[in-house]
């Protein structure tokens, strides 16, 4: 029998949509299930007409770690993806803290159009940076790093209509599945995001293993 998807709720049994806390987590190493609680939650910013495969992927994934995964957008309330699914509650930007936070991810669609073009979400992404917090994009999420100016001197990947604005921007386009320059990582397409990932936890591994 084919899963249902939910139009309404991130999952029928999440009490509080979008605020998943401390999961359970089979299968995984025990400083995956506890970081959450000893460094802080992962924090997803998105807006209408996100990629949900770039976007439920990613918010699971970090819930099946053991981290509570955050979703912030520019007002709050609910979040409606490309192909109509989404979830009821988000964050609004307003109310985030990035100094509360473990790690930033931003998924493509549509999304990161609408994310450039406000300020409030590029100073956000920009905190992030100034901090060294990793940050994960895949798709079109590159499209908010350029217009944040963090790009120049980079080298990153997207979906191929983003390498010229890349380029223009100062950094360097680079056609493979996972880029990690520092603290960035980026993908460029939902097929990357298991690299993407597996990159990312162990560099949060490796940091939490510097910082014990």
């Amino acid at each position: 029998m084919r899963p249902r998807l939910d139009r309404e709720r991130s999952h029928p049994e999440d009490p509080e949509p979008g605020r998943v806390r401390h999961s359970a987590c089979h299968g995984q190493p025990r400083r995956h299930r506890d970081r959450g609680a000893q460094q802080g939650p992962d924090r997803v910013l998105a807006a209408d007409k996100v990629e949900e495969v770039e976007f439920f992927y990613r918010y699971y994934r970090f819930v099946e770690a053991g981290h509570r995964a955050d979703v912030i957008t520019p007002s709050g309330g609910p979040l409606t993806g490309l192909r109509g699914f989404g979830i009821q509650h988000t964050q609004p930007l307003a109310d985030a803290d990035a100094a509360d936070y473990l790690l930033l991810y931003v998924p493509g669609g549509l999304a990161p159009t609408q994310l450039r073009t406000d300020p409030a979400a590029l100073d956000f992404i920009r905190a992030f940076a100034t901090a060294h917090k990793p940050i994960g994009l895949v798709c079109h999420g590159p499209q908010v790093l350029v217009w944040a100016g963090l790009v120049d001197g980079l080298r990153l990947t997207s979906w191929p209509e983003v390498g010229p604005e890349i380029e223009a921007a100062g950094g360097t386009w680079i056609d493979e599945p996972i880029v990690q320059d520092r603290n960035i990582f980026t993908a460029r397409k939902p097929g990357d995001q298991p690299a993407e990932l597996h990159r990312i936890m162990t560099f949060l591994d490796h940091q939490e293993d510097h910082d014990a």
